[in-house]
């Protein structure tokens, strides 16, 4: 197996710049890099640490298992190893509800594998033999798309907490605002005084931190909250 080198000398520090305009290198995030071959695993890090990250390196993927932590920000894996090689990784990864992007490096990888091992989790697949460059690129990738997804899904977490803690009868209204009913239709429908309505609505939109029904209606659209 030949891994090169080439243009790791000439890439830069990647830098991120931080909401108060202070410079941050990216070895914030962790890279945990799954390889039996330690000469392998050396080129790695190299690498991946030339972009500025942290990594930790594993001679197998039941030693990473085995030290799982919240620290991880993303695995790159060998696919063939003995013992449990990426595949089965991701799998135990799904069954243990660990949602990491995991990087994928394999020698060939033909449509039927490739397909494969996304279904399983994996975020990328990268061809041997690869260059520092791509493998930063596909580790950028991982680890900011991977941000972005739980950014997404605290939103959405955040907005289903705030529908329940809605009244029945809120609930009630708020169907029929995001379906567009004008207001004395829905009075008439739900037997209330406008007053009544007036105050639901400006309850419902205070607490899911909406300013308008149009923004509500994007908000529960968004998340997927219809059917709460």
């Amino acid at each position: 197996m030949v891994l090169t080198l080439r243009g790791l000398d000439r890439l830069q520090w990647q830098v991120r710049l931080a909401k108060n305009g202070e410079i941050m290198m990216d070895e914030q995030r962790v890279v945990c890099i799954v390889d039996d071959e330690p000469a392998v695993l050396d080129i790695v890090k190299r690498m991946i640490e030339s972009g500025g990250y942290r990594c930790r390196c594993f001679a197998s993927a039941l030693d990473l298992i085995a030290v799982l932590d919240p620290s991880i920000d993303c695995v790159v894996t060998d696919l063939k190893m003995p013992e449990m090689d990426g595949a089965e990784l991701l799998e135990k990864l799904r069954e243990l509800d660990r949602l990491l992007p995991v990087i994928v490096l394999t020698g060939h990888a033909d449509v039927s594998t490739a397909v494969r091992l996304m279904q399983q989790g994996a975020v990328s697949l990268v061809e041997k033999p690869f260059d520092a460059q791509q493998m930063l690129a596909a580790v950028d990738q991982a680890i900011h798309g991977s941000i972005d997804l739980q950014s997404r899904r605290k939103q959405a977490n955040d907005a289903r907490i705030r529908l329940e803690s809605l009244s029945d009868d809120e609930r009630e209204v708020l169907r029929e605002m995001i379906a567009g009913v004008p207001n004395k239709e829905i009075v008439a429908k739900l037997q209330v005084s406008s007053r009544t309505l007036d105050r639901r609505r400006h309850h419902i939109l205070q607490t899911m931190q909406t300013d308008s029904v149009a923004e509500l209606a994007t908000v529960i659209a968004r998340h997927d909250l219809l059917d709460q």
